[in-house]
């Protein structure tokens, strides 16, 4: 059984994305590709290349569960996760030997030479190049490279004056650090040979045994959001160690983003995308999501927003059907301001930073919605709107005579939620426009109105009184928590 779904969920449940059906096409031209080039070619490495929030990574996720599931050796690594070691490939060699035990744990020969393999790529991790020279030094001498060199200089222009003193010692130790970094230069491509050596016998012992379906796939995600020298690292040992037939890469980037990331470490004008390239035999780009409520319910998905505990949206059930509230809200929203995907990427972002801020115990989401997106989308509209709402004494207070001036330079069309009980119609427009004429109104106050709880939005009222402490009906003015979203908002969109 996968470990990477609970037990009780199957493969690709939850796919809003149709990923399934890439997987699929997806392993039918790897294998093909394995069967047909198995003489010729020495290993393959496809990127999969994908924005946030296209689900690459539940695509990942359940493709090696289906791939398992399939009798096929399937390994995942979430590079970002094992970012915290100096060693890319020493946690990459540890869930390769805990992922791999218990599949060849029937087939002696393969459990043998994969003990075999893992014992070899230990002789990776000596001491190399200046961090060897630096421990000789130091227990040679006592001084580090840098301060060796720093000596020789001086000695240099002393004998240049005639002095004859010059720092054999120094120069003996430093020809000594040297050779032992050339050997040690040696002994790493013998020890990369051998390695390349034991996992080619391992996967004939594979073909041998006919308990497992070859190729063996090897699955890394998350590889943009690690630092760049551990991502390049991690990608230049799979292209030394793992170049053998019969193994199959996956690697799930932003090529695009980590293309930007390698600047840190050539430069600013380094070509990222070019050099990248190097690194893999195939890209394939993971098609956009169609837009619409299965999009917002995935990256609802992948937020760390929980519906249940925050969102109160007094909409009918039978309006959303068996969808989730909040995501269908969110979409409803996202078509009100015209956002693209990757707007919608942004304000999910957004709305994360803002309800991780507000303190009461479920946040009102047409409103937070609303002033999210108008901040993102048209931000002089946000603040011309609420430098009225929010500093009364120095502005023309706001009606809804303005408001609905200033929103008609965006909207594109209206978005009715649901009828009135006279027959008209709430729109997103007059959701919002409630929220704001309500919004510091004190709370004392909305006891005294009169709410249908089936009527929209005036009912949005009941909840309001929630929020109103018991002991403070006949005390001071309050307002409810709503009275603080924009600056809210406005903070939380300092975020980037």
């Amino acid at each position: 059984m996968c470990d990477l779904q609970p037990q009780a969920e199957p493969i690709w449940q939850g796919d809003l994305l149709n990923r399934k059906d890439i997987a699929e096409y997806l392993t039918n031209y790897l294998i093909e590709r394995y069967q047909t080039n198995l003489a010729t070619e020495q290993g393959f490495v496809l990127a999969i290349n994908a924005e946030w929030g296209f689900g690459k990574t539940f695509l990942m996720k359940n493709w090696v569960c289906e791939l398992q599931q399939s009798n096929y050796a399937a390994v995942y690594f979430d590079a970002w996760q094992n970012d915290f070691t100096s060693e890319p490939l020493v946690a990459f060699i540890a869930e390769i030997d805990e992922s791999l035990k218990p599949v060849f744990k029937n087939i002696p020969a393969a459990k043998k030479l994969l003990r075999d393999t893992v014992s070899k790529a230990k002789q990776l991790w000596k001491p190399a190049g200046k961090a060897a020279v630096e421990i000789l030094l130091k227990r040679g001498i006592g001084v580090t490279v840098q301060e060796a060199q720093n000596l020789l200089e001086q000695h240099s222009v002393e004998n240049s004056r005639g002095d004859n003193k010059v720092g054999e010692e120094i120069l003996t130790a430093l020809t000594k650090a040297y050779e032992s970094t050339l050997e040690d230069h040696l002994n790493k491509k013998r020890a990369i040979s051998a390695f390349r050596e034991k996992l080619s016998q391992l996967i004939r012992a594979l073909e041998s045994s006919k308990k497992i379906q070859l190729p063996i796939f090897f699955f890394v995600d998350e590889l943009d959001r690690c630092r760049p020298n551990y991502a390049i690292e991690l990608l230049e040992g799979i292209k030394h160690l793992f170049g053998v037939s019969g193994v199959y890469f996956v690697i799930g980037v932003n090529l695009n983003q980590l293309g930007e990331t390698t600047k840190a470490i050539y430069g600013a004008g380094f070509d990222g995308s070019r050099y990248l390239k190097r690194f893999f035999d195939l890209e394939y780009s993971l098609p956009p999501p169609n837009d619409g409520p299965s999009y917002a319910e995935s990256l609802f998905n992948s937020s760390t927003l929980r519906e249940q505990n925050i969102f109160i949206t007094r909409l009918p059930k039978e309006f959303y059907g068996d969808k989730q509230l909040a995501s269908q809200l969110f979409a409803m929203y996202s078509e009100f301001f015209g956002l693209g995907l990757r707007d919608q990427q942004h304000v999910i972002r957004h709305i994360e930073a803002s309800v991780a801020a507000i303190t009461t115990p479920r946040a009102h989401a047409h409103y937070l919605f609303f002033l999210v997106m108008l901040n993102y989308k048209f931000p002089e509209s946000f603040e011309a709107i609420f430098e009225r709402s929010i500093d009364q004494n120095n502005v023309k207070p706001l009606d809804q005579q303005n408001f609905t001036a200033e929103v008609s330079k965006f909207l594109r069309k209206p978005v009715f939620i649901r009828r009135k009980r006279n027959g008209g119609t709430f729109s997103l427009e007059d959701v919002a426009w409630f929220y704001l004429k309500t919004a510091r109104r004190d709370l004392k106050d909305l006891f005294k109105d009169e709410a249908n709880e089936d009527d929209f939005p005036p009912n949005l009222i009941i909840d309001l009184r929630t929020e109103m402490p018991s002991h403070s009906v006949h005390g001071k003015f309050n307002t409810s928590s709503i009275a603080g979203y924009p600056k809210l908002v406005r903070q939380a969109g300092y975020f980037k």
